[in-house]
């Protein structure tokens, strides 16, 4: 699916922004497709969240509330914590090499670190994907693996990869090399626990960065049990 994949990266990327319409006719003039792959393609990237359909506009990308940004997160630190400790159950050596060689391939880029860099971007976050996705397979569970498949949002991981600087991408490191020992030991809720932290400390960092960039919008307050890390 070429125009799957190209709408979509496209929006991921930031190039089709939030509220943004994609007409048929001028997708498939600017990618060289009939309307038919691209209509395929609009269905798909709905189902997935990226793009809704609205009454008189037709198909636009979906617009992310800082209520939607607490939610998909809250999601996926429950389920990828959950694979964490799934992951350390019976860990293969195999599979443990996919998230050293990960690790290895994030530290070898981070010399290279520059965010106003798409290329970079695309890199790290495509080795960031992969080491997330290396410990979710490890769990052996393709229900799991649907539903996070579902809750991960690609626009708000690649987002927060272009607003990340030197020291926090060094700090998203040493928490994969740390999960990635946990995992390793067979320490399941230690693994599980070190998954939450990084997420949510990622998740901090996107509203605190959307915040600045929408002119302190107002944004609503996390669930009651959870402080609101942009005000704390």
């Amino acid at each position: 699916m070429r125009a799957y994949e190209q709408i979509r990266q496209a929006i991921v990327e930031g190039r089709y922004r939030a509220g943004q319409r994609l007409v048929e006719k001028n997708l498939g003039e600017e990618f060289q497709v009939s309307r038919t792959p691209v209509r395929e393609a609009l269905r798909a990237l709905e189902s997935e969240g990226l793009v809704v359909s609205l009454p008189n506009k037709g198909a636009v990308v979906r617009s992310l509330s800082a209520q939607d940004v607490y939610d998909i997160y809250d999601l996926r630190v429950r389920l990828e914590s959950l694979a964490a400790e799934r992951a350390a159950r019976d860990p293969r050596p195999e599979q443990l090499s996919v998230l050293e060689q990960a690790n290895e391939d994030f530290a070898a880029l981070l010399p290279s670190f520059a965010v106003d860099d798409l290329q970079f971007v695309r890199e790290i976050e495509a080795v960031n994907r992969r080491f997330h996705q290396g410990f979710i397979d490890m769990a052996n569970s393709w229900r799991l693996n649907q539903l996070l498949e579902r809750t991960v949002h690609a626009v708000l991981v690649f987002q927060n990869f272009q607003w990340y600087e030197r020291d926090e991408l060094a700090r998203s490191l040493l928490f994969h090399q740390l999960i990635a020992q946990a995992i390793a030991r067979r320490e399941g809720g230690r693994a599980g626990n070190l998954v939450a932290e990084h997420i949510l400390l990622g998740r901090d960092i996107l509203v605190e960065r959307r915040r600045a960039s929408m002119g302190q919008p107002d944004i609503p307050a996390p669930p009651d049990d959870e402080p609101d890390p942009t005000t704390t």
